[in-house]
């Protein structure tokens, strides 16, 4: 399974941001967005990851 975007819940619904965006969100931020179930991870078809898979998926990829 590999994260294509992520989906962070805000007042008016959701945002869909990149990979990318999501590693420019301060560590302690994203800690946050976890713990409060206000972040999704989905795969390139939109079906969601499990949290855990696609923490280690991201970080698996920004070590290559």
């Amino acid at each position: 399974m590999t994260v294509h975007q992520i989906s962070i819940k805000i007042k008016s619904g959701y945002d869909l941001i990149s990979v990318e965006k999501y590693r420019e969100i301060r560590p302690i931020e994203r800690v946050q967005l976890v713990s409060q179930k206000k972040i999704k991870f989905l795969d390139v078809e939109g079906n969601m990851i499990p949290t855990l898979a696609a923490i280690k998926d991201i970080n698996k990829n920004l070590h290559r």
